[in-house]
């Protein structure tokens, strides 16, 4: 009897011990999910401004990551590229994008301009 009751204790804790990894992986996931959607929503509204397609058009990238400082609240790098593809002529500002991190990234091209922005972010 003594040893049926130690294996379902057992079997108990394992259970426990896999829904918590489970919430876990869950509650992360979902957080990245949430950031990236806030990250280009607040990048789409201003993807709108005159003076911030400036920026992307001069190669301004220390200004437009400072811009979006206030608003993202990740570390995050931007890349400003001429034309649809990344190449070695790109533009890169802010935090250094980690080997082993999970990243998002999100990429949006200004067809008058012929420029690409992307934008990394990671947690």
């Amino acid at each position: 009897m003594i040893k049926s009751v130690e294996a379902v204790i057992a079997v108990m804790i394992l259970f426990l011990f896999i829904i918590t990894l489970f919430s876990s992986y869950t509650k992360t996931e979902t957080r990245e999910n949430l950031m990236i959607e806030k990250s280009s929503e607040i990048f789409l509204i201003n993807a709108q401004n005159k003076e911030f397609r400036d920026y992307i058009q001069e190669n301004k990238g220390q200004i437009i990551y400072n811009e979006l400082y206030g608003y993202i609240d990740s570390n995050y790098s931007i890349k400003i590229c001429d034309f649809l593809e990344e190449n070695e002529n790109c533009a890169d500002f802010g935090d250094t994008v980690p080997d082993k991190k999970s990243l998002s990234s999100f990429n949006y091209y200004f067809y008058d301009i012929n420029k690409t922005l992307n934008i990394i972010v990671w947690s």
